[in-house]
């Protein structure tokens, strides 16, 4: 189990987290979703020991092997793409077999520069999944790729990581609910948890849809099997909606650029059709 224990973290005077906890089970993948800003790749970095609290404990998984998807794709550039594959350790059968998963057989002999954005993010992901291990820590993974090369590339990690341990940091509804047993929806800073939800409490997509718009509204429903119950009022500058505030209202209450962008990315979420594998 993964335990933040009393755990604070500063960037100079601002507070990331602060008096922070919670715990992760293993054998089950978590998906933290928040806008930007809020903390979600600090939360991967100490849970998985790259940062160091300031206060408080941070108690990692048990895994031994853990397989890291940054946001950067962090590719050596001296070496090709197999290359960047068999460095860690795995067999060039095994690494071909993922550049193949990942759309990339053709380039195995291409040295990052010689890659677009898309393709070195997909050979970054093609890496960790070869690797394997017996954890995954996945920083943004569909950064930079289309619809098209998003919905062939969640396939791939989903068939991966399903059933395994895994953290999940995310700005997007759909990766959460497509990749996630249990989704954390995150506000900050200061890191807070504004709603925890398990994805086997839906009957449907429509249900974690309908979530979702009720956060952008400004509240956080707990769905049980008996429905939707109140769970809490969200601080003002959480996800909210895009329209434009009264000229009245106090400069604290006005949405920041990134929860514009997050409550953007949570309403076309809402009204597209979500494409579910399994």
């Amino acid at each position: 189990m993964l335990e933040f224990d009393n755990v604070s973290f500063f960037y100079g005077n601002e507070a990331v987290f602060k008096n922070f906890s919670c715990n992760l089970n293993e054998n089950e993948v978590t998906g933290i979703l928040g806008h930007s800003g809020c903390g979600k790749t600090t939360f991967l970095e100490l849970a998985c020991g790259i940062l160091k609290p300031f206060s408080g404990t941070v108690t990692p998984f048990s895994a031994k092997s853990p397989s890291f998807i940054f946001q950067e794709d962090r590719l050596l550039p001296w070496k090709t793409a197999l290359e960047n594959l068999t460095f860690t350790g795995i067999s060039p059968k095994r690494a071909k077999e993922y550049l193949c998963k990942i759309g990339l057989a053709s380039s195995e002999d291409k040295f990052p520069d010689e890659l677009s954005g898309g393709m070195s993010r997909r050979l970054s992901v093609a890496r960790a999944l070869a690797f394997g291990g017996d954890c995954f820590f996945i920083d943004e993974p569909l950064h930079g790729l289309d619809i098209k090369t998003s919905d062939e590339v969640l396939s791939v990690i989903d068939s991966e990581i399903c059933g395994k341990t895994a953290l999940v940091i995310t700005h997007s509804p759909e990766e959460a609910f497509r990749l996630c047993d249990r989704i954390i929806v995150a506000e900050g800073p200061p890191f807070r948890i504004s709603a925890d939800f398990k994805k086997s409490d839906f009957e449907s997509p429509e249900a974690f849809k309908t979530a979702l718009e009720k956060i952008i509204q400004g509240k956080t429903l707990c769905l049980t099997a008996k429905g939707f119950v109140f769970y809490q009022k969200l601080t003002p500058n959480l996800l909210q909606s895009s329209s434009a505030p009264s000229q009245q209202a106090h400069s604290s209450f006005l949405p920041t650029p990134a929860a514009m962008s997050a409550a953007a990315s949570f309403a076309s979420f809402a009204t597209r059709p979500l494409m579910l594998s399994g």
